[in-house]
């Protein structure tokens, strides 16, 4: 999203600054980092909207390490998320779990 009055792109927006942007993008992309989805809204340039495909890639497609290659977490600074790690870690732990119940007998 392009925050129109500081002219900055925002990752993961609230509905205040939806409503204020100039554009809103969304974007979805493989595990392997090719682009799927792409929905934008508002006034933009081919320019602005192809920075905001790098700037999602980045968030959700990133290695693991990478410098300023993380999502923001609830507005919290200095930590960072990237989402495919995230998301491997998440379903690592839920295969962990339903695996627990025949070691438990």
């Amino acid at each position: 999203m392009l925050d129109e009055a500081a002219e900055r792109r925002v990752l993961v927006p609230d509905v205040k600054q939806i409503l204020a942007a100039r554009s809103v993008h969304v974007f979805a992309f493989s595990s392997k980092g090719q682009l799927l989805v792409a929905e934008s809204e508002g006034v933009f340039d081919v320019e602005v909207w192809e920075r905001a495909v790098e700037d999602a890639r980045g968030v959700c497609c990133s290695a693991a390490g990478g410098a300023g290659q993380g999502m923001d977490v609830d507005g919290g600074e200095g930590v960072e998320v990237n989402l495919q790690d995230a998301t491997l870690r998440t379903v690592e732990g839920a295969v962990q779990k339903a695996r627990s119940w025949k070691g438990a007998g």
